[in-house]
This record gives C-alpha cells, structure tokens and sequence, in this order.
C-alpha cells in the first residue's frame, strides 16, 4: 500500500467583482462546480498533476478555473483548493476544492508552460433586495394606503425582490418534494438568498443547459425566481441512455447535511456526484452486498443497473442494523439520470426563459 500525505489550507482569497484577471483554468468534461460547492477531484496524468503542483506551490491564492458547461459557453467557476494529499510517489494528488465566484472568458491564451490561463472577467452577484430595502422593511409597518405613498409600485412588484418571501416560497416547494424526508439531522437551509439560489441548484439534477443558464445569471432575485418555476412545474427522472422510467419528484431524500446531492470519490480516484432517492424502480442489482469503502456509515452497498438497457445507474444502500433508519435507499450518479419535465421532455435554454415569462409575466430580453 502507498502512504499518503494530506494538507489543510486554511488562506481563502476572493477576487473583486468585475475585474478582469489571467487565470490558470481545467476543463473537466460534464463537471459542474457551483460557487458554494465541495468536490473531491483526483488527478494521475502527468500534465494536470503537474499543474495543479505549480498551483500548490506558487499560486498565494490556490485558486485555477474550472470551466463548466459546454466548452463554447466561456463560463465557469473559481475553484479554490482547500486541502490536498500525494501518494508519497506522487504519482497522483487528490484535492478538495471549493466552488468560489463565477467568471466569463474574455479571450483564450498559453502562458509561457504551455497551460491554458485565459483572461477571464469575475461576475457579480447583484442583488435587488438591497436597492429594495427601504420600500421592502417599510412593507411590515405601514398601511397599504401609505405604501402608496412611498412608490407607484405594486406590492407583488415589491414581493419579486424580497428575498424572504422568495426563499419562503422555494422552500415551500422543496419540503413538498422532499415530504420531510429528512434523515440528516444536521441539514439546514442556507439563510443567505445567494447561497440558498446556488443550494437548490446543488439539490436537484437539472439538465446541464438549464443549470448553466441559471448560473449565468447575475440577478440572484431573478434566479430564486426562476428557480421557483422550474420546481413548480411537474417533473420525473429517467434513464439517461434508454429513457426508462425510474422514480418521481417526490422520491428524494435527504441523507447528509448538504441535502440531496454528495460528491464521492471512490477507491480508484473516480469522482461520482450523486443525489439520493427513497424509491427507485426498473433497476437490476449487478454485485453482492458489500460494506467495504462505503460513503454512508452504517450502510453497505450494491451495484445496480438499468433494467433494460444496464447501464450503470449507481448503488442501492442498505443497513443491517436495527435502529438505523431508512432501511435502503438509493443513491444514483449524476451523468447516468435525466431529469424529463411533464410538457417539455426536450427542454433547453428557450423552456427556461418560456416558464419566467409565463409565470412571472414578465420579458426576459429586459433583463
């Protein structure tokens, strides 16, 4: 067995909003990181570890780009590395990173390593609550008559820029989803409207063109909005290859702090972002029970597949031990599942802008 060596870094660097600043920057293919966000990434080919040594080692920031998306949408989150461990061979390097702001390419370059270090533009989070304010805290005193007074606006105009009736509403129709199926005790809401608008983006697997339209968004009213939209609408999830069937909206469940979702890595350096059900049907079980390495103590796992088509969907979890609750559930991979809205099963970007403009009567091209 090769040793391992692990290091905590505790230095966090934020880059100021608007700036434009060359960044060293991966692209990691059907990777998503969300600001707020933790993931386990492990890396052996001789390039990236090279890269991410010189990053260690000479960057005070410890912070590359990790370009999301498609690689035409010049988008992506800043990753900042908050522990990291060698096998002492150092033939490979394991690190955690933690999702920090959101930037837009400006143009593509080399430096002088030959890496990729674009110029790349830090993006704002605007937040209208705050240009609110005064009129919102006056809507708790005063009378609808004396409002009136205040501004021509309406008070449900108001309300799209509160964020307390926002994450309200949001959180209204996450716990219908979740039907209390809390079994993490130490699962909270974030209480912060940024960090709660990225939350939900964490908790449900949306397509990969609606998660990256609502990461593009600056407007953090505008994107619990949207959010809320999309969450009211009717959902399903499905085998990604072959579309079969596998389980309802109202099959989450939440199993760790976080919510629905985890990043793991398992024992061969593979990362797997996977998000948990109660109930899952159409699957075959492919392995034997086994508690070795396993990402949920007092759990062990089996292998499943799809039923028809047997790709592999993830792992159904069981306990053995009598006072652990839920008995199973099911934990299935992120790029294996595909999230089918009930009136558009081939929703893109257009779905998205279509239900704001639907439901909140407004034209999105104003934004």
């Amino acid at each position: 067995m090769v040793a391992i060596s692990t290091f905590s870094i505790l230095l966090r660097r934020l880059f100021t909003p608007g700036t434009i600043v060359s960044l060293k920057t991966l692209y990691l293919n059907g990777m998503y990181l969300i600001p707020g966000q933790e993931i386990p990434l492990t890396f052996s080919n001789r390039i990236t570890l090279q890269f991410i040594t010189t990053i260690i080692e000479h960057d005070d920031s410890r912070t590359f780009g990790i370009r999301i998306g498609r690689f035409e949408d010049r988008f992506g989150t800043t990753a900042e590395i908050r522990s990291y461990s060698f096998k002492d061979d150092r033939s490979s390097i394991t690190i955690k990173v933690q999702g920090r702001q959101r930037f837009t390419i400006i143009d593509d370059r080399n430096n002088e390593q030959g890496e990729y270090q674009p110029n790349v533009q830090i993006l704002s989070e605007l937040d209208m609550h705050d240009f609110f304010r005064p009129i919102i805290q006056s809507e708790y005193r005063l009378s609808k008559k004396s409002r009136s007074l205040l501004t021509p606006l309406l008070s449900n105009s108001i309300d799209q820029y509160d964020n307390q009736i926002l994450m309200s509403r949001l959180k209204m129709i996450l716990m219908k989803i979740f039907e209390y199926r809390l079994k993490n005790e130490e699962f909270s809401y974030p209480v912060d409207a940024i960090a709660f608008s990225y939350f939900v983006l964490m908790a449900i697997p949306f397509p990969d063109k609606i998660k990256t339209s609502l990461l593009k968004i600056d407007c953090v009213n505008l994107r619990l909005r949207l959010e809320t939209s999309l969450l009211n609408e009717n959902f399903k999830f499905v085998c990604g290859t072959c579309r079969q069937n596998l389980c309802d909206r109202n099959s989450f469940l939440v199993m760790s702090k976080l919510g629905t979702s985890g990043t793991f890595v398992n024992s061969n350096g593979i990362v797997h972002e996977l998000y948990t059900f109660s109930k899952v049907e159409n699957t075959r079980r492919v392995s034997l029970y086994s508690e070795d390495f396993s990402w949920f103590p007092n759990y062990g796992w089996i292998i499943i597949n799809c039923r028809q088509c047997r790709t592999h969907l993830g792992w159904e979890f069981e306990t053995h031990k009598p006072n652990i609750v839920p008995k199973k559930f099911w934990a299935l991979t992120k790029n294996s599942i595909s999230l089918l809205f009930q009136y558009d099963e081939n929703c893109d970007e257009s779905y998205v802008y279509k239900l704001l403009e639907q439901d909140l009567n407004v034209d999105i091209n104003q934004w």
